[in-house]
């Protein structure tokens, strides 16, 4: 058998104060640090790269544009979990078409979707540093390769994701949790590559008929998938509901249970201490006083009982809202069932 211990749960708001006391060693600050460290090697790559330069072309506009709708478009599929962005289905055509020159609209759209998505601290330029190394990686190293045209872009893609995910786990690691964001996207690897290979279609209207059939292919293809993404996120949305109305009933029963042990745990030493208080009244007035310790001492136990009941609702509170459980610990069975005849006695001989 196992408990849960008091103990680990008291003592935890007093480790994370001297952890946040810890100077530049704080979790705000750590994660600030690291987000300039990695901006700063975005910025680094963005000057020192001869190709990343925006280009004249007249086809780039539009192509940002798609980036911009890639970085906003969202699929999410766990409850309470951030989506991924499918900023990598317009990334494989910006590759195809301008390659490293298409980095700044990179930062730019990355910066101007988790603006929009609300993504604040230092969680925004991790995201926007983290698109552009993993686009300039995964251009690297596709380039590196003796491949045609469709198995750079497959090798691209498969860097792209796991170099996104990467420096996400690495976010974590080095930068804490504050390097996070709760509308920040979570890079999931499994559903951007099952989704890659859409991003062929745009590419095959382009060698067939040129920008045109690239910007029309990458629109058309948008509109199919935000019609699914909207179908995945509203069933997500539609499990959310249903988890918080389960959660809203098993609170509402719990209430109901808390209220009827409150009144019956109470009900008891509170009428102790109405019986014990007249019959003091009744000694003092018979002039009895050797019967006042004895009242007094049952006033006392039962005050003892109504403390222990509070100080066991706080505990339940501080659990309710931190969300968390104490560690288990082993207890003997044995000894807890050996002692009940023991409290039964006590609580008779106290009544």
């Amino acid at each position: 058998m196992w408990r849960r211990s008091e103990t680990s749960v008291l003592a935890q708001p007093e480790a994370g104060s001297t952890h946040a006391a810890r100077g530049w060693l704080s979790p705000a600050r750590r994660a600030y640090a690291y987000a300039g460290a990695l901006a700063a090697g975005a910025l680094a790559v963005l000057l020192l790269t001869p190709d990343a330069r925006p280009s004249a072309d007249p086809a780039y506009a539009p192509l940002g544009a798609g980036l911009l709708a890639g970085s906003l478009l969202t699929v999410r599929l766990r409850p309470r979990e951030a989506g991924a962005t499918l900023l990598l289905i317009p990334a494989l055509a910006a590759e195809a078409r301008f390659g490293m020159a298409a980095l700044p609209a990179i930062v730019y759209t990355s910066l101007v979707g988790s603006l929009v998505r609300r993504v604040t601290g230092a969680a925004l330029p991790v995201a926007a540093a983290s698109d552009t190394l993993a686009f300039a990686v995964a251009h690297l190293v596709g380039q590196a390769t003796a491949l045609d045209l469709f198995g750079r872009l497959a090798v691209f893609a498969v860097i792209f994701v796991f170099a996104r995910v990467a420096l996400a786990q690495l976010a974590v690691w080095l930068g804490g949790p504050e390097t996070q964001h709760a509308r920040a996207q979570r890079p999931d690897p499994f559903v951007l590559l099952a989704l890659a290979p859409l991003g062929a279609l745009p590419l095959l209207a382009w060698q067939g008929l040129g920008d045109g059939g690239l910007l029309l292919g990458l629109a058309a293809l948008f509109m199919v998938l935000m019609v699914m993404v909207e179908a995945r996120n509203l069933a997500t949305a539609r499990a959310e509901v249903e988890a918080e109305r389960d959660q809203l009933v098993r609170a509402n029963a719990l209430q109901r249970d808390l209220t009827h042990l409150i009144t019956h745990e109470l009900k008891n030493p509170l009428t102790a201490v109405l019986v014990y208080t007249q019959l003091i009244e009744k000694a003092l007035r018979e002039d009895s006083r050797e019967r006042l310790p004895g009242h007094i001492g049952r006033i006392k136990q039962s005050a003892q009982a109504i403390q222990q009941l509070v100080d066991n609702l706080l505990q339940l509170s501080r659990l309710e809202d931190t969300g968390e459980l104490p560690d288990a610990e082993p207890i003997d069975l044995a000894a807890l069932v050996e002692g009940v005849p023991c409290c039964c006695a006590r609580r008779s001989a106290t009544w």
